[in-house]
Order: structure tokens, then sequence, then C-alpha cells
């Protein structure tokens, strides 16, 4: 069997998380959609066959499962399509015991029960969309589609524009015109409920816009028929045509629309996150924004309708932006929350109560019980199996597994107290862990009364290890506590960097120039051996000279935007495999200062670096570790790229 820290390192699971889980009603994935039925009533469901029902946004919420929570639960639930508070269907990839893909789940009673329908086509159900008066419609996998007019009780196949396509986008409204979009740029209209077809020009074909972004597919997001005109979003792109003559328009300013069969309203969403209510002439009536990102959004009724982070959000009619959290309606015990892992297995919170749950058992086993509830701030496993509660303020509570609690303190005290501590040791690590592998070296210095030194060397393996690089010289004591007094400051100051602590020289920032001009020229040549290039950017429509110009604006980034970009800048990669670079600065009571920054590919700097102290974490881009790596211990880094850096944050301005 394979050791428990290689499936964790697998998954990627986090070992400190908030104690109250973002995601509503516990939902236990973040592929959420949305349905709005006529009567306002709404419904969510994930990938894992849950979901949730309310009579309104106002109403209290009700977990209705299809599935069993997990993802081999044979539901995958894409799509919720009520009619009304009572009745409706949820569809997705679905399979029965004997592994068909032709069911949907459909309700009659408000999901307090659910009978398997077949809906005569094996596959994965790409998209849905129904009237108020029982007609629904589903695109099927390279089937066709399938549609109902009895509610969802019975189905019958119609034909799509090109059976094998996949068309993941369907508009069918009250005259049962339809318009569909498939993944690989095809696009088709149907007069007459899906007798006859025809195959309309696209936003691609027609050349209204660069693609530039050769990576993606040219897939429609979105379609839709508005009044006499068609409205499509291809690759994030919204384009309109008029109907009786295709000759498509972008709308640069929106990445997406949204819309219903009845076109009650219409609404836009720029690329800035800002949603915008329009008229049928694109002209603005009204802007608004929301907190956070949107799971997903609907538009039914004349509101716009978002399901967003632990709460649900009705832009009405009348121009009120609603906001109510995902209150329960049925009286269930609280479900275990994960806060963290420990040799013996997870750990979880239960109100007050701690559990364990060992590797490979299936039930909890209680550990103890905190003093009161956790309904703020945040609680996560730390070192030696001991909690920390985080209350949001100053104070610090340390709990030992059993609920005791082992030390109260402030943020600030601790700070204090680790400043003017004596530094015994200073360790320098590094390694690499993922599914079938994990390793680490380690030279730890001494502190010999005015430096450190006497380094010795570890290392642990599972697979292969290369050793730590020479480090012969001394390091001065004085050095080291500038260091910790320096890095201890970014546990009230990590949010402020200044582009001038980046070092960027002119050279730099010609040669990113150069690297931009170079990636232009790449997207001119044709054939397949393209040669790769320094930059390049996954993005349509791009305008170079903007892109040119954004260079300088590097120079002049605010110290926030830009400690936010810097922590995001290894968002983008993923892997099971994670590097990793560690400094540890331990105290005579063996207190740590740990500094760690883990990645997959390196940038120059390393960043973000998590900077942890007695459980207590805050992440930064590090500056001042690596001046301090660059005086001490230089062959610590590897010799990179800082115009990567910069060709980072031109994109991010862009």
């Amino acid at each position: 069997m394979r050791p428990v820290w290689m499936l964790l390192a697998c998954l990627g699971l986090s070992f400190s998380v908030w104690a109250q889980t973002s995601l509503p009603l516990n939902f236990s994935s973040y592929a959420i959609s949305l349905g709005v039925a006529a009567d306002n009533s709404v419904s969510i469901v994930n990938r894992v066959g849950q979901v949730g029902i309310a009579a309104s946004v106002n109403g209290q919420w009700r977990r209705a499962d299809v599935g069993s929570g997990e993802i081999i639960s044979g539901a995958l639930l894409d799509q919720t399509n009520f009619f009304n508070k009572d009745t409706g269907f949820v569809s997705g990839y679905v399979n029965d015991s004997k592994h068909n893909y032709d069911i949907i789940y459909r309700t009659t009673d408000a999901g307090h029960t659910w009978k398997q329908v077949r809906f005569g086509m094996d596959g994965w159900i790409d998209d849905a969309i129904n009237l108020d008066n029982g007609e629904a419609w589903m695109s099927v996998s390279g089937k066709g589609i399938a549609y109902t007019r009895d509610y969802g009780a019975t189905w019958q196949k119609l034909n799509n524009p090109q059976p094998k396509e996949r068309f993941a986008s369907i508009y069918f409204n009250e005259l049962r015109e339809g318009l569909v979009g498939s993944l690989w740029n095809v696009l088709g209209y149907t007069p007459d409920n899906c007798a006859t077809w025809q195959l309309l020009p696209t936003p691609l074909d027609q050349k209204k816009y660069n693609k530039t972004n050769r990576q993606s597919r040219p897939e429609f997001k979105r379609v839709a028929i508005l009044g006499n005109l068609f409205l499509a979003v291809q690759e994030d792109l919204v384009f309109y045509t008029r109907r009786d003559s295709i000759n498509w328009v972008c709308l640069p300013a929106y990445v997406d629309f949204y819309t219903d069969p009845a076109n009650s309203a219409l609404f836009f969403k720029t690329g800035r996150g800002e949603y915008v209510k329009a008229d049928s002439s694109f002209a603005v009536l009204h802007r608004f924004n929301i907190d956070g990102e949107a799971y997903d959004v609907q538009c039914r009724n004349g509101s716009l309708f978002i399901v967003a982070g632990r709460q649900m959000l009705q832009f009405t009619t009348s121009h009120e932006l609603i906001k109510r959290p995902f209150s329960r309606a049925d009286v269930v015990p609280a479900e275990p929350i994960a806060i963290g892992y420990t040799e013996r297995g997870t750990i979880a919170l239960q109100n007050k109560t701690i559990l364990q749950k060992s590797w490979n058992a299936d039930k909890w086993q209680t550990l103890g019980q905190l003093p009161a509830a956790v309904d703020s701030g945040s609680v996560s496993v730390i070192e030696n199996a001991m909690l920390l509660y985080e209350r949001g303020d100053d104070s610090l509570f340390y709990y030992s597994l059993n609920g005791k609690l082992v030390k109260a303190a402030t943020l600030t005290d601790q700070l204090k107290e680790f400043a003017h501590s004596r530094i015994s040791r200073l360790i320098f690590s590094q390694g690499s862990r993922g599914c079938f592998h994990n390793y680490a070296d380690q030279l730890v210095f001494t502190n010999l009364g005015d430096s450190f030194g006497g380094d010795m060397e570890f290392s642990h393996d599972t697979k292969s290890t290369t050793g730590m690089h020479g480090n012969d010289q001394r390091i001065r004591t004085s050095t080291v506590d500038s260091f910790v007094k320096a890095t201890l400051y970014l546990f009230d100051n990590y949010s402020r960097v200044t582009i001038d602590e980046l070092r960027f020289t002119p050279q730099d920032y010609e040669r990113c120039r150069q690297d931009i001009r170079a990636f232009q020229s790449s997207l001119q040549q044709s054939g397949k051996k393209k040669k790769e290039t320094a930059f390049s950017f996954p993005r349509n429509n791009l305008d170079f000279d903007r892109l040119l110009s954004l260079v300088d604006s590097v120079k002049t980034i605010e110290p926030t935007l830009l400690w936010s970009l810097l922590i995001k800048i290894n968002n983008a990669m993923w892997s099971t495999t994670t590097n990793w670079k560690k400094i540890e600065l331990v105290n005579d009571k063996n207190e740590k200062l740990t500094l760690t920054s883990e990645y997959f590919i390196p940038n120059a700097f390393y960043s973000p670096w998590v900077i942890t102290l007695n459980g207590i974490t805050v992440t930064s881009p590090g500056m001042p570790i690596i001046r301090f790596l660059e005086k001490t211990y230089p062959a610590f880094l590897e010799n990179l790229d800082k115009v990567q850096v910069l060709h980072y944050l031109v994109k991010q301005l862009y």
C-alpha cells in the first residue's frame, strides 16, 4: 500500500485550513451549477451528486442529494432545471448499476424523492435549457438533442447540426427556435425545433478576432437569441450579429452575457468582474459588483441570480442587490469539517468537538472538546499535534488534541519574545515530494558566538537526493539577528513590497520588450515546428502595442498590487510534484521561525514565501529572504532569470 504522505502529496491536500468551509451547504465540490425556476425558486448542484433547493433567494435551503458526495458516486451533475418549486430534473454524466449513461434524475416533490428517467441516448449532458410550460432540451455529447414537453417525464431524440460534435452551449426559446455552439467552432440555428438546421459562420470563421491564443479550443461558452439578434461567447469574447445577415461584431468590454428564453433581461460581465444590466441596444442601465468569484450565474424573470461562496445574490428588476447566506431549513447535526492532519489521520471539528479519523477508517473518533464552538477566526493543526485557534484580533489559543488549553498568548508578544531570543541553530533544507517520491537534504549551522558555523549535512530519501551545495563561509550572528527582525516585521507588514526591491535593470526591461516582439513574430509563422519563445501569452485579440507599453508601467506598480501579484505567481502551475526550499531559525526554547517556498518550477525570487512562527502564518513575496540568502548562502538559490517575472507582471497588468 502506498504511504499516506504520498497520497496526500498526490491530492495536494492542505495541512491548515479555515474552520468554516467557503462552500455553500457543506458541499464537497467547487463545480457548482445554478438553476432558477419560473417562480424564482432556486437550486444548485455539483459534480458529486449533491443538490440544494430553496423556495427563493430569501428562503431556507434544504439538501436534496441524488449522489453520495463522492467522485465515484455515479451522479456527476452539471445542470439543474426546475419548472417550478416542485418539478424539475438534474443532469450531467449519470450512470446506473449497469454503467448505462442515459439517465437523469427527476422530482415532482421538490427533491424529497428522485426518480431515474431514461432519455434514450447514452452520453454526457453538456447543456440543458427549459421553458416554464414543461418543455426542455438537453444536448447529449456526440449524439443529438433530447426534448421533452411533459416536464421531463418522457424524452424524444431530435437532430443537431452535426451529430458527432459536442454542442456544449444551447439555447431555445418559446417559439422553439434554437441556437447551438460546439467546442470546435460549429454554430447552428434551427427555426423549427431541430427539424431543420442552418450552419452559421462563426466569429472565428469571419476573422472577427485575432486568434493569438493557439493553445485554446475555439469553443462557444454561451449562445442566445435576442429578438432579431444572435449573441455568442466564443473563447471568452462576446459577439452579436443580426439574424438576417450574419456579420459578427465584438463587444470588447465584456467576457460573458446572461439572458433567458423569454429575454426578460440582458446582463453582461466585464473583464474586471463587474456586472452590467443593459437594454436590447446594449445601452448600460445599471452596474454592480460582488465580493469574490461567482460559481454560477443565471438570468431569470428580469433578475440576475448569482451563487458565490456561502451566499446567494439576486439583482432584482428594481435594481436592488439582495444578499443572503445559505441558511438550512432542515435541522441536521453539523458535519465534521476537516482542519488538518497528523500521522494518525484526519483531524476535524464538529461544533466544538474534536474528531479524528484514522487512515483507512470509516468512522470518526472523539478526541475531546474545545471550551466553545468556533464561530469566527480559524483553527488549524500545527506542529506537535496541537490546535491553534486564531480569533481574528491579536489573540492566540493553543490546545492539545483533547481540547485542553496549553497556552494563551498574543501575536504581538510572541513576535517580541522571539525577536529578543538567542538563535541557536540556522537550518537550510530543500527537497521534493510527490506520488512516488519524497526526499530532503539539510544543512545545519550552530551558533558559535559571533558567528554560525560547524555545518552538518543530513539527507533522507525514497527515490534520490542531490545533496546540498557547499557553504564554507561562516555566517555572522549579527547578520542572522538582523534577518530575524526583518522577517518578523513581515508579520505586520507582509503586503509591503516595492518594485525597487526586485532590482530590475534597464537591460531587463529591454529584454522583456524584445521577448514580446519575438512572440508577436512567431504568431506570423506557419507550420507545426514553430520555435518556442521566451514570452508567450494564451490570450486572443492581443494588443501588442499595449503589451509593450505596459513594460514601463511595471516601474510604477503600486506596492499592494505588486504584493498580490507576487504571491499568486505560482497559481497557474499545478503538478503532483512539489519542490521546496526551507530556512529554519531555532531559538534556545526550541521555537522555530520557518520560511518555506514551495513550487513546481521556481521563479527568480522563489515567491511566495510562507513564514511561520508557532503556527502563525503569513505569506510574503520574501524580498528580505532573497537578500539574506544572497549575502550568506548564494549557492542555495538557482541563478534564475528575473525577466520571466517581468513577463508575468506585464501579463497581469494587461
